[in-house]
């Protein structure tokens, strides 16, 4: 029995010395080690006040020292926990230093793994009336609602007029405004309370301040720019119900005028972003056949209507926004309207290159031209930024810009990104995990040996998609793309993009854009990737910025492209805005 009650006691012992080692290992020991820490921050601290003398508190203030400056300043060298071997958290760590009757009191705040000193080292907390978040709209009264109280763990309830209060609120002009609330405790500890305000308009309003009584704008305008879904447009004016109408401030992709309709509700609205289309409101869009005699008119859509969400202009409209013989719609290139002359003709807008006296010409429906979708936007949509200048459009809070880390496939078709200092647009942010984009500038000039064959090869020496595929590298760094699958549209005589047509599939790099593709207008003689099974039929833009289908009168050695391609799946942004001015900059 005694042998039994032995065992007993040195087990009992065993286990109470295991538990007070584990004890020293896990907590004794390590708080020894941070109140050594805590030591070396307070004598740090006064050497560092004997040397800057001058930052010393006066009677009853108190004077806050990071400890990171500390460290900076190597008044520390070194602050480590017991065991892992972690540094301190400096830059959550501070000495103050209140000055009391003549005599300095110090006061240490540390956090080290675990541990944490129990210096009060949290700020008051601030409670304002109303909302943080609040939305105005433009010309209302705005009178800041102020703090409702303050609240201290140490200073208790505080009294909300030492609030320091600044920033304020414009609501004549349209922006995000700021209001900030601070106050510190006795102890120095400082708490900012934000209050954001954004004054906003309606775009109606917005317009109808800015044009005629027709509400149509007129003259080489200014201030009527609009980013909508990442892209710029311009503002038309209202629609007889109120809605605004805007029409893209570009030429977007080339498309045959049998095929407009098709491919504005295929493939062009498949590239508006997805929050976007909630603002967007059916409208009859006119197609009525206008005759050479009256193409002049301003009279409003007389039957004809085709109810959509995407459209063309009608030259009604195109005539409304002329002011002295000019408007901001009209363009060097030739543009489809939707007004046609006949069953086989529709009209485009003027082109300087034709025919300078002339506003409106006819082309047969089966040519290329350049296509400046319309859309119409809700009544009730607001404005919340911009002025409507080109560098500072309006902005309606569709889509907000890309985080730096995000990956590029949170881009949006329209929006600009840089790599090694060459400029590219999203055509497409996500496909099959990859984000596709189309260059800004030519890359490959040299077609001077080119085998003439129509049908886009990549695999073929000596052609243009053999070029562009090998010899890209030459032009740009090519680190950040991938091959991909890429789809070559063969048509049995012309292109059309309504037409029949076989394809060839590539697993490649780069390719020439298609005709029909987001962004693929080039202001230079151009390739395209649509081919044809006729021999004597290529795809190219010529000098005069018409689409041709033909061999005769094409001088390969003065043929560029742009290229498409595919950014890597694990391309993402470093900086930037998306704009052409302030590109994404992209990095993997």
């Amino acid at each position: 029995m005694k042998k039994n009650d032995t065992k007993n006691k040195v087990v009992k012992i065993l286990i109470i010395a295991g538990v007070i080692i584990i004890l020293w290992l896990l907590f004794i020991f390590p708080l020894i080690k941070f109140n050594e820490n805590e030591n070396t921050v307070l004598e740090a601290a006064k050497r560092y006040l004997e040397i800057n003398k001058s930052m010393l508190p006066s009677e009853g203030s108190t004077r806050t020292i990071e400890v990171m400056t500390l460290l900076d300043q190597k008044y520390i060298t070194d602050l480590r926990t017991a065991y892992n071997n972690n540094t301190c958290k400096a830059k959550n760590s501070f000495v103050k230093v209140k000055r009391v009757k003549g005599e300095y009191k110090y006061y240490v705040y540390l956090e080290c793994g675990i541990f944490k000193s129990t210096v009060d080292h949290d700020g008051p907390v601030i409670t304002i009336n109303g909302k943080e978040k609040v939305t105005i709209e433009k010309d209302s009264s705005f009178k800041d609602p102020g703090v409702k109280s303050v609240v201290d763990n140490t200073d208790g309830t505080m009294d909300v007029k030492d609030v320091d209060t600044k920033g304020y609120v414009d609501t004549s002009v349209i922006g995000d405004y700021k209001i900030e609330y601070s106050i510190a405790d006795s102890f120095d500890n400082k708490t900012i309370v934000t209050r954001e305000v954004k004054v906003v308009e309606k775009l109606s309003n917005t317009v109808k301040n800015s044009t005629d009584s027709d509400n149509v704008y007129k003259g080489n305008n200014v201030n009527n720019f609009i980013k909508f879904s990442g892209q710029l447009f311009r503002i038309v004016g209202l629609t007889d119900e109120g809605n605004i109408k805007i029409v893209s401030a570009e030429d977007i992709s080339y498309v045959d005028y049998n095929s407009v309709d098709e491919w504005l509700e295929k493939y062009y609205l498949e590239h508006i972003n997805k929050n976007s289309k909630k603002y967007l409101v059916d409208y009859d869009f006119c197609s009525d056949k206008v005759s050479k005699d009256v193409v002049d008119t301003v009279s409003k859509c007389a039957s004809a209507k085709n109810t959509k969400k995407a459209g063309l202009l009608a030259i009604n409209e195109y005539n409304k926004s002329t002011k002295e013989g000019e408007s901001y719609l009209y363009t060097d290139t030739i543009n489809w309207t939707s007004s046609a002359l006949n069953s086989k003709k529709a009209w485009t807008t003027r082109s300087f290159f034709f025919d300078k006296d002339s506003n409106y010409l006819a082309y047969s429906k089966t040519y290329h031209f350049a296509v400046r979708p319309v859309l119409v936007l809700k009544k009730s949509v607001k404005v919340t930024s911009g002025d409507g200048s080109y560098t500072s459009p309006f902005e309606i809070g569709d889509f907000k810009k890309v985080k730096a880390g995000s990956s590029t496939t949170k881009t949006r078709s329209g929006e600009y990104v840089s790599y090694k200092n060459k400029l590219y647009r999203v055509v497409e942010p996500n496909v099959d995990g990859y984000t596709k984009v189309i260059s800004t500038f030519n890359v490959v000039k040299y077609f001077d040996d080119i085998d003439k064959t129509s049908i886009y090869n990549p695999n073929k020496k000596n052609t243009v998609a053999y070029y562009i595929e090998n010899y890209t590298s030459s032009y740009v760094n090519t680190k950040i793309f991938v091959k991909h699958k890429v789809e070559v549209p063969i048509y049995n005589k012309r292109p059309s993009y309504s037409g029949k047509k076989t394809t060839k599939t590539y697993n490649i790099k780069y390719a020439a854009p298609s005709l029909y593709e987001m962004y693929s207008i080039n202001n230079q003689t151009n390739y395209y990737i649509e081919s044809s099974k006729d021999s004597s039929i290529i795809t190219y833009l010529s000098e005069n910025g018409t689409i041709y289908n033909e061999e005769s009168g094409v001088g390969y050695s003065d043929l560029n492209t742009k290229i498409t391609g595919y950014l890597r799946s694990d391309a993402v942004v470093v900086s930037g805005e998306g704009t052409i001015n302030n590109p994404y900059k992209i990095s993997y």
